[in-house]
């Protein structure tokens, strides 16, 4: 092995920590990261780089614990992070607040503002004594092409 015998004397006495360490490293979220394929990949390489370092490094250079937990940390920001690229399709959907029971539930979507503006009056309309909505609300201004 090319390491210094201190080195891999410390390795031998925390074996057994750091065989805790790699058996809670979260690798599915490790694995998730992978799978990103939007503006998040390249952020998803260097925390790639970054678990790859700490395996291939001495724990007298480098401890694995806290390095493993940092990258860990910033692959769950990548993944709690909504993509900024324009293939992402999601939808909201709010949740019921406790102590409320849904009535009624629709998503409309490719509206003009006009057709948009109407919606939302006659869901004003349709309200009665008691009920309250809530209203999600996304848009795409566009131009050029084909309409």
């Amino acid at each position: 092995m090319a390491t210094s015998e201190s080195a891999m004397g410390e390795c031998v006495g925390k074996a057994a920590e750091l065989e805790g360490n790699l058996e809670t490293a979260g690798w599915e979220i490790f694995e998730a990261v992978a799978k990103l394929s939007d503006d998040r990949q390249e952020k998803a390489q260097q925390v790639f780089g970054e678990v790859r370092e700490a395996l291939r490094n001495d724990e007298h250079a480098l401890q694995l614990a806290p390095a493993l937990k940092g990258a860990q940390a910033k692959a769950v920001q990548l993944l709690t992070k909504q993509s900024e690229g324009p293939h992402v399709c999601h939808t909201l959907k709010p949740p019921v607040k406790p102590g409320r029971r849904e009535v009624e539930r629709d998503t409309k979507e490719d509206l003009t503002i006009a057709a948009a503006e109407a919606c939302l009056s006659g869901l004003s309309r349709q309200l009665k004594p008691g009920q309250s909505a809530r209203i999600n609300l996304g848009w795409v201004i566009e131009e050029g092409g084909e309409a």
